[in-house]
């Protein structure tokens, strides 16, 4: 497999690529979150082993991050000195597949590692992609496509439509595209966002797709799927007032 480490401790870093280069896997590392970020950009990956605390970006925000983005499946395992209950559920409601607390263990790490690996859908299959209603996102070309068409889209509206597409009939708040597609940018402002979903709503009207994503008055947007009978999508909550 090829392994990704995000890790800023340098010692712990060449133990991990150590251990993951004995077991047959290519590897890069990183010392901080934007260089992962740079490399996602471009190129894909396998696992991905990711610590806590960063020097730049908090682990939590970059795996965020990364479930937002055409690498949503990536299978993530977190390491961390944090052990608290609370810390462990917040983890894996952002989106980890498995948790390690340090100091870590090599059997047990190696173990972990291939119980996700066994869990995780593999790219090489072919299964990088996600349908909603009659919608297909791919991750690896970049496309959404229906029967009627298929369309690649800009960088920042597939990472939108992937954010919608994970989160069908909940509020995705403006604030959490800023965070997850943008990476926090403080140059990037509400209407950026606005403008890049207006840009969305129109390939999806190209596209002839049932997805409708209505603006939630004061908080954002939510994915809602046009129902035809006998089709079982996903529940909504309860009504928010939209513009």
């Amino acid at each position: 497999m090829k392994v990704l480490i995000v890790e800023d401790d340098r010692s712990q870093r060449a133990l991990l690529t150590l251990w993951m280069k004995g077991e047959g896997h290519r590897v890069e590392a990183f010392e901080d979150g934007r260089s992962l970020i740079r490399f996602l950009e471009s190129a894909t990956a396998d696992l991905l082993i990711l610590d806590w605390n960063l020097p730049d970006i908090s682990g939590e925000d970059l795996l965020r991050w990364i479930r937002g983005r055409r690498h949503g499946s990536l299978p993530v395992i977190f390491q961390t000195v944090h052990d608290r209950e609370e810390d462990i559920v917040r983890i894996l409601d952002a989106g980890a597949d498995d948790y390690l607390v340090k100091p870590l263990q090599k059997l047990t790490l190696l173990a972990r590692v291939r119980a996700v690996m066994r869990r995780a859908p593999s790219l090489s299959d072919g299964q990088n992609t996600l349908e909603v209603g009659n919608v297909t996102l791919d991750e690896r070309s970049q496309t959404l496509a229906t029967s009627a068409l298929t369309l690649a889209p800009g960088d920042k509206e597939m990472a939108i439509a992937w954010q919608f597409a994970r989160r069908v009939g909940q509020v995705v708040l403006r604030q959490q595209l800023l965070a997850e597609v943008w990476g926090f940018s403080p140059d990037i402002e509400t209407r950026t966002v606005d403008m890049y979903v207006s840009r969305l709503r129109t390939k999806l009207r190209q596209l002839q797709a049932d997805w409708q994503i209505h603006s939630v008055y004061g908080a954002g947007y939510r994915l809602e799927l046009s129902r035809e009978e006998g089709t079982d999508y996903p529940a909504s909550p309860p009504a928010t007032r939209t513009e």
